[in-house]
């Protein structure tokens, strides 16, 4: 009888430690997922951040150089204009001289 229940008490005991390695499983199993999912989730996320970063880059060269070349263009535009107000200051010395020399005639 006593044999009997030191089997029993035994059969018992690693039926409850097979119970919880199952359950220890499971959860490991389940841990497991989720972390691979979660990661699943952080590396699609990366890959769409790092497009949009490549976009918003190329935005920003097509940006700097419109503004490169429209800096560019207001450049030689003020040059034109300054070159056209250098000559017409001297085709106005010059009308006021010729006025000053009729003046001085009569």
């Amino acid at each position: 009888m006593h044999f009997d229940s030191k089997s029993n008490a035994e059969a018992s005991h690693n039926q409850l430690l097979s119970q919880i390695d199952q359950k220890y499983a499971q959860r490991l199993k389940e841990s497991g997922e989720r972390a691979n999912s979660e990661r699943l989730e952080l590396t699609t996320r990366i890959k769409t951040l790092e497009r949009e970063k490549a976009h918003l880059n190329e935005r920003l060269e097509l940006s700097n150089r419109d503004q490169m070349s429209e800096a560019t263009n207001l450049n030689k535009r003020y040059e034109k204009e300054k070159e056209l107000n250098e000559r017409l200051s001297e085709e106005l010395e010059t009308v006021k001289g010729e006025r000053d020399g009729k003046v001085l005639e009569f």
